[in-house]
């Protein structure tokens, strides 16, 4: 890895250190309790601790660089009173220009990629380019990834900022462990694997409460923090969610990197993706089924039965609809799931172009836990409108014969 990028990592390791503490310091200090009296000597602001060892000089050389970039300021910095504590720094935090100092360098950090195996003992060094990673980490990436989306579209999550944990054991019954998760996810925008950040707050609090003991502002930042317990950090994988795009992309990507390395003689066909496409984005008569991306030769579906009732072609619609909107949810029911896994590809068209080109079919739709039908990410399965994805030398195929 090049100076510069360890350099950014270090600063990374920094930054996301104060912005934790951020978080969780209010903007006035809390009250003293009235039965006492408290003589405050140290200025309000968020406070850090640095701790003496090999990289405590390049971290304290950092937080003044950052302060010259104008992040914050610092406050005051005051060494503790025993060698384990090391230096406290209190610094006043400058919006918007740490937010901005803050984003650079996380952008910075995804966008280092200089080829590393995933098997880096530190989840800072699984930095990679997917398409120098050899096949078997290849299958690996896949591993995390789908194991990942599964859960996540189980649970419900979409576009939520959010934190949420995954059983450790789901990625170990696969012989994927930790280093491993952090290494593939922690290169993906919108998720981040933040079990080493939460060990590290529990440690720096466990410090925090062996030197000032139990009170009342300690009590109050437990609840604040709602940090895990040590046992949790090694059965759970915490996961802190903004989007779910970019693991969606990777999936496809990572599945083209694998079949590019696999000779044809061991290559099995499938399909690779579905277009559901309309003239609008709530369809009222018909819907067009595109598979492969063959766009000049879409399969039309209509959107009601002869008894009223949505097809399963527009429950499949209300499923992969990007926007978490209401009305989309669809409650699992066999028969539903079983008509959009199977009953689709029992139409003629869809049929043919499945024994032509020798694919095998996929399960499009699973049930999740709350009890309504999610994807099962076998495949892309995704909505579209015929002005914008459409090729336009083929838009005029997309009639609705029903008028």
């Amino acid at each position: 890895m090049t100076a510069e990028g360890k350099y950014n990592q270090a600063v990374w390791r920094v930054l996301q250190q104060i912005k934790e503490k951020y978080l969780a310091t209010p903007e006035k200090p809390p009250p003293p309790p009235q039965d006492e009296y408290i003589i405050v000597t140290k200025p309000h602001g968020v406070e850090i601790w640095l701790h003496y060892g090999d990289e405590f000089n390049q971290q304290k050389n950092i937080i003044y660089k950052l302060q010259e970039q104008g992040a914050f300021k610092v406050l005051d910095e005051t060494r503790g009173d025993f060698s384990y504590e090391g230096t406290r720094f209190i610094l006043k935090i400058l919006q918007p220009k740490f937010d901005e100092v803050y984003h650079k360098y996380e952008v910075g950090l995804k966008r280092d990629v200089v080829g590393e195996e995933l098997t880096s003992p530190s989840p800072y060094k699984n930095t990679f380019d997917w398409k120098k990673l050899s096949p078997k980490n290849l299958e690996i990436a896949q591993k995390i990834v789908k194991i990942t989306l599964d859960f996540l579209q189980l649970q419900g999550v979409n576009r939520l900022a959010l934190r949420t944990r995954m059983p450790l054991q789901r990625f170990e019954s696969e012989r994927v462990y930790l280093d491993d998760i952090s290494g593939v996810l922690n290169k993906i925008d919108g998720v981040e694997v933040i079990n080493t950040r939460l060990h590290s707050q529990i440690k720096d609090h466990q410090r925090q409460k062996e030197r000032f003991g139990h009170n009342f502002i300690l009590d109050d930042l437990d609840i604040i923090l709602d940090l895990p317990s040590e046992d949790e950090l090694k059965n759970y994988v915490f996961l802190q969610i903004s989007s779910l795009d970019e693991l969606c992309r990777m999936r496809d990507i990572i599945g083209e990197e694998i079949q590019n390395h696999t000779p044809i003689k061991e290559q099995k066909k499938s399909l690779k993706s579905m277009h559901l496409v309309t003239k609008s984005l709530e369809p009222t008569t018909v819907i067009f089924l595109v598979l492969d991306e063959r766009f000049e030769m879409p399969i039309r579906f209509t959107v009601k039965n002869n008894g009223g009732y949505p097809t399963y072609i527009k429950k499949l619609y209300d499923i992969a609809y990007l926007v978490n909107a209401p009305n989309k949810k669809v409650n699992y029911d066999k028969n539903t799931a079983n008509g959009i896994n199977n009953g689709l590809f029992r139409k003629s068209a869809v049929a043919k172009y499945m024994k032509t080109n020798r694919l095998k079919k996929p399960t499009l739709v699973q049930k999740s836990e709350n009890k309504t039908l999610v994807l099962k990410n076998e495949i892309l399965v995704k909505t579209g409108l015929v002005q914008h994805d459409v090729p336009i030398q083929y838009q005029s195929i997309y009639i609705d014969k029903t008028r």
